[in-house]
């Protein structure tokens, strides 16, 4: 799977691939849409990067078509 998000003004977009665990926690006061994912990289480094809570999950690895994507439209990628 693929996590990523884009920041408020487009110009950095951060991207993790890893793999689901667990889903539909429903953990009361938390989205209702919960994940627990174990990341191909660095997890310290997508915290430290992180532009916002929320990601985009996609069930596929997306991440060369947003890095596409991203240099094409000149935005910054920081990876996990």
């Amino acid at each position: 799977m693929t996590l990523a998000r884009i920041s408020g003004d487009a110009s950095a977009m951060t991207i993790a691939t890893g793999t689901v665990v667990e889903s539909g926690m429903e953990l009361p006061m938390h989205c209702r849409t919960q994940v627990r994912v174990r990341l191909d990289g660095d997890i310290r480094r997508l915290l430290e990067n992180a532009l916002g809570n929320h990601q985009a999950l996609v069930q596929a690895d997306v991440a060369p078509l947003l890095k596409t994507y991203a240099k094409a439209h000149d935005i910054h990628v920081l990876e996990a």
